[in-house]
């Protein structure tokens, strides 16, 4: 997924960051842009390391539906696809969500910190 990437949200069990250059406006609706987050496990289990999230985000409701869900091992192999539903979701203000919405939809500036590397390197330098 195309980078620079920009660090979202960190808790205790994972890091989410956004691919600031795979914004992509949909082609049949002009109120959605698609947009690739990941989400960095800091503890490997079962082999799996990181995954990358594809969302589309809908600017005129302010709802995100996720749609891929790609899990991938410490060394970047990949997992598998997993089916995340259906549903559109309410972004709201502070959820990490809220950002991707203000880059995709308004053209703001990522606030995050600046993410050096692949999605492999991140996910590795965050592990425990």
């Amino acid at each position: 997924m195309s980078g620079p990437y920009t660090l979202l949200h960190e808790d205790e069990a994972m890091v989410m960051y956004l691919a600031n250059g795979a914004f992509r406006p949909h082609r049949d609706n002009d109120d959605i842009v698609w947009v690739t987050a990941f989400w960095s496990y800091k503890d490997v289990e079962d082999g799996l390391s990181h995954m990358a999230v594809r969302s589309q985000i809908n600017c005129a409701d302010g709802t995100t539906l996720t749609t891929t869900m790609v899990g991938f091992g410490p060394d970047g192999s990949f997992l598998g696809r997993y089916e995340p539903g259906d549903e559109w979701r309410t972004i709201y203000p502070d959820s990490p969500s809220a950002e991707a919405q203000a880059i995709g939809c308004d053209g703001a500036s990522p606030r995050g910190r600046a993410l050096p590397g692949t999605p492999v390197d991140i996910a590795n330098s965050f592990r425990r």
